[in-house]
C-alpha cells in the first residue's frame, strides 16, 4: 500500500510548529540584548535617553558605605588626628625668644604662619603661629617653653578620619561624574541636550574644585600641627622658676632702688620750688616783723606778793 499525504500531514504539523517555537525564542532573545544595549547606552556618562530625548545626567552612586567601610576598617595607629596647641611664656627679651622659636619650627621641618609683635621695652608681647609635622609637636613645645617660664599650656587632638573619608568619597565621585559628562558631551544631539550638560558639567566642575580645596586644606592640618605661642614680658618680672637671686643681683637691685628713690625725691623737690618761692616773698618779711615784735614787747610785772607774819 502507497503512502498518501494523509500519512505526513501529522510529521509536517510537527516539524512546522518546532520551526516557529525556535523562531519565537530567537526574537525573544534578540528583543532582549537589543534592550539591554539600549539601557546601557543610554545610561553612559550618568543620563538617561527615552525616544531620543535626554534628561539632565544624575550624580554617581552615592559612595558613603565605601566609606564606612574604610573607615571601621582604619587601623588606630592610622587614624587622621589634627593636632593644636596653645604656650604661654615669660621672657625677657620677647624679640630674642620669638627669633629662637621662629628657628626652631624651620628647623623641625615645619613654617612660621604668623608673627605679630606688639608693645615697647617696658611691656613687649609677641604671639606666634607655628606649623611643624604632627610628630615633632610635643619637641617643639619643649623647646620653646625652656625660653622662660612656662605659665601655661593646652594640647589638643581631633579625630577626623570620617571626615576625611567623606571628602575623598566625594572626591572620587565627582571626579566620576565629570568624567561622564564630559564623555556624553561628546555625543549630544539636540542643541537644548547640549545646553543643559554644558550647564550641569560647569556646577559639577565648580563643586569638584571647591571639594579638592577642602581636602587639601583637611590634609594640610593634619600633615602639620599647629602650636600657638604667646610670649611676654614686663620689667622687673620675678620668675618662680628662675630660684632666688644672688648676693651680686640683691646689691644691684638695692642700689637701683635706692637711686629710683632720690630720683622721686629730686623730682619731688623740683616740682615744690616754685610754691616754696612764692610763699617765701611774703612769708619772709611777716615773720622778721613778727620776731621784732615779740623782742620789743615788755616784759611783764610780777604781781606784788603779800606781807607775812
Amino acid at each position: 500500500m502507497r503512502p498518501t499525504v494523509r500519512h505526513y500531514r501529522l510529521p509536517i504539523a510537527l516539524a512546522v510548529l518546532a520551526l516557529l517555537a525556535l523562531a519565537g525564542c530567537s526574537a525573544g532573545r534578540h528583543g532582549s540584548s537589543s534592550s539591554a544595549a539600549r539601557a546601557g547606552a543610554a545610561t553612559a556618562g550618568g543620563v538617561a535617553v527615552d525616544g531620543g530625548n535626554s534628561n539632565l545626567p544624575a550624580k554617581a552612586p552615592d559612595a558613603a558605605a565605601a566609606s564606612g567601610a574604610a573607615l571601621t576598617s582604619t587601623p588606630l595607629q592610622q587614624r587622621a588626628v589634627v593636632r593644636t596647641a596653645t604656650l604661654a611664656v615669660t621672657v625677657t627679651n620677647v624679640d630674642g625668644a620669638a627669633e629662637n622659636a621662629d628657628a626652631s619650627a624651620k628647623a623641625a621641618g615645619g613654617r612660621v604662619d604668623g608673627d605679630d609683635r606688639n608693645g615697647d621695652a617696658t611691656d613687649r608681647h609677641a604671639e606666634l603661629v607655628l606649623r611643624v609635622p604632627s610628630d615633632k609637636l610635643d619637641a617643639l613645645i619643649a623647646t620653646v617653653s625652656k625660653l622662660g617660664h612656662e605659665d601655661s599650656r593646652s594640647v589638643h587632638g581631633d579625630d577626623v578620619t570620617a571626615n576625611q573619608a567623606d571628602v575623598k568619597a566625594r572626591v572620587d565621585e565627582l571626579t566620576i561624574s565629570v568624567g561622564r559628562l564630559q564623555d556624553f558631551l561628546k555625543h549630544s544631539g539636540s542643541i537644548g541636550d547640549l545646553v543643559s550638560l554644558e550647564s550641569t558639567l560647569t556646577q559639577r566642575e565648580s563643586e569638584l574644585q571647591s571639594t579638592v580645596a577642602q581636602q587639601q586644606a583637611l590634609s594640610d592640618q593634619i600633615d602639620l600641627a599647629t602650636l600657638t605661642v604667646d610670649l611676654h614680658t614686663k620689667v622687673g618680672a620675678i620668675h618662680a622658676g628662675s630660684g632666688p637671686a644672688g648676693f651680686g643681683t640683691a646689691i644691684r637691685h638695692a642700689l637701683d632702688g635706692l637711686l629710683l628713690s632720690v630720683r622721686w625725691l629730686a623730682a619731688l623737690l623740683g616740682y615744690l620750688l616754685p610754691f616754696v618761692v612764692v610763699l617765701a616773698i611774703p612769708g619772709v618779711p611777716a615773720a622778721i616783723w613778727w620776731r621784732r615784735s615779740r623782742r620789743n614787747r615788755p616784759a611783764p610785772v610780777a604781781p606784788p606778793q603779800p606781807a607775812t607774819e
